[in-house]
């Protein structure tokens, strides 16, 4: 059994994020794209560590003008199960989302005074605009120091919206990892070792690109959109990463980076939402 010398090893898990980040950086943000790095990003039950997503920058300028506004799950599902084309009765939604008739008559009222959805003269919905998700993937990434079961049962949780779910772990518990690395790899979760004497994070075990939950991809969107609407956003520079200080309880603002992050962020302002109105970048 290996040896874990004290002196080599992290003592918070908030350690351990600086050499990962740097590691994500230069796997996932050294593209073209443009990616939002967020900390303690709520997912859809848990909230991982870090969450990136790439931005379809297009998508996400035609909805800060179109209707800047965060939709809760279920809105998105009346959106999602509505079409443009065709409307449907109340009572045929209702039945199709298990959704009682009075409630969905309150959500609806709240999305057509919105204007994401309209009203026939019978009183059917329709949906105003495509449904367009401006995040096209997310990578999450959960921090533990030697516990690698909580470890690979929260980066699996992860997997209902992440299309790449890591765990960064102490390299000096390496052996712990690696004792269960077909647990790992089964489950698809990628590895990170984090090596306290380097600073620096190594790559174990490669995740596996994966195809999650669209209604949960589109949710995890909204919520980051919210956030991205009520802080300050700024454009991220190539050479820097958000800190590990503010981690736990208070997390930095979400962080741009890529070709059009200046771009966006003047876009959020001007967006008029919460705190950001009237905000320089």
């Amino acid at each position: 059994m290996s040896t874990i010398h004290v002196s080599d090893a992290f003592r918070y898990e908030a350690d351990l994020l600086e050499p990962a980040l740097r590691w994500l950086r230069g796997s996932h943000l050294a593209s073209q794209a443009t990616w939002v790095v967020c900390l303690e990003q709520v997912g859809v039950s848990r909230i991982p560590d870090v969450v990136l997503a790439r931005i379809d920058v297009a998508a996400l300028l035609q909805r800060l003008k179109a209707r800047a506004y965060p939709l809760t799950r279920a809105e998105l599902r009346i959106l999602r199960v509505l079409r443009h084309d065709k409307p449907t009765t109340i009572a045929t939604l209702a039945r199709r989302l298990r959704v009682e008739p009075k409630r969905l008559r309150r959500l609806a009222a709240s999305l057509e005074g919105r204007d994401a959805l309209g009203r026939t003269n019978t009183g059917s919905l329709y949906r105003t605009a495509p449904i367009r998700c401006f995040v096209t993937r997310f990578v999450s990434l959960e921090l533990k120091l030697s516990d690698w079961r909580s470890a690979l049962i929260q980066a699996a949780a992860h997997q209902t919206f992440a299309h790449e779910a890591w765990v960064g772990f102490d390299g000096n518990y390496r052996h712990r990892y690696a004792s269960n690395i077909d647990a790992f790899r089964g489950r698809g979760v990628g590895m990170l070792s984090i090596e306290r004497r380097s600073n620096a994070a190594d790559l174990v075990v490669q995740a596996q690109r994966r195809r999650p939950d669209p209604l949960s991809i589109a949710l995890v969107a909204e919520r980051l959109l919210e956030r991205l609407l009520h802080t300050t956003t700024t454009p991220l520079p190539e050479s820097r990463l958000p800190s590990a200080g503010a981690r736990s309880g208070n997390p930095p603002p979400p962080r741009l980076t890529g070709p059009f992050a200046r771009k966006i962020a003047r876009a959020l302002v001007a967006a008029e939402a919460g705190p950001l109105a009237g905000q320089q970048c």
